[in-house]
């Protein structure tokens, strides 16, 4: 994996693509004999609330987050939840799949704690707007009849949709679409065909 040093930090630290921070050191040891250096590569740890790492910038200790080393560095940051990477710096540190799978399970959360009030609300509504609620009705009635769909053909049937076949569903869709066309190219209407 490709590895930068942090600039300004005598290249004592330096940040692996994966995001891992590593502070590279040395150790000397004196004996009798005389000094010995050894060159030691540790990771730093990296705080789980902030998920930042102290780094020592001339002398001064300075708390920076691992997302930002990656943009500035590799330009890219690495979605804290799916560990995607991201080629734009989003201050949450969350891509957008990820922010909306959240705001979908935080609706679910809030609707399953609140669901007398939600139905309470609605049946308001729909109490107060007779006129809309018939006109939602038929549009999502039409839009079914036009697409003619499983609900729909087995309302036709007077059976559940459980008990429709995929070949009962095909060929009563293929009924349907055949007495259209015949009613559309006669000019007359398809409740007269049986």
């Amino acid at each position: 994996m490709e590895t930068k040093f942090i600039e300004n930090t005598n290249e004592q630290y330096s940040i692996r693509e994966d995001g891992v921070v590593i502070k590279h050191y040395k150790k000397f040891y004196s004996k009798k004999r005389g000094h010995r250096i050894i060159f030691k590569d540790e990771e730093v740890k990296v705080s789980k609330f902030n998920k930042s790492v102290n780094i020592y910038y001339n002398k001064i200790i300075k708390n920076i987050t691992v997302k930002q080393l990656l943009f500035k560095y590799f330009n890219y940051c690495i979605c804290k939840k799916c560990n995607f990477k991201i080629k734009e710096n989003l201050p949450q540190g969350i891509c957008s799949n990820c922010l909306k799978l959240n705001i979908k399970e935080s609706r679910k959360k809030y609707f399953l704690k609140n669901t007398e009030k939600f139905y309470k609300k609605a049946k308001i509504w729909r109490d107060n707007n007779p006129e809309k609620i018939k006109l939602l009705r038929k549009k999502t009635a039409q839009k079914q009849m036009l697409t003619i769909s499983k609900n729909y053909i087995a309302h036709l049937l007077k059976i559940s949709v459980k008990d429709l076949t995929d070949d009962l569903y095909h060929h009563h869709r293929d009924l349907i679409l055949l007495k259209r066309n015949v009613a559309k190219n006669h000019n007359i209407s398809i409740n007269r065909l049986k």
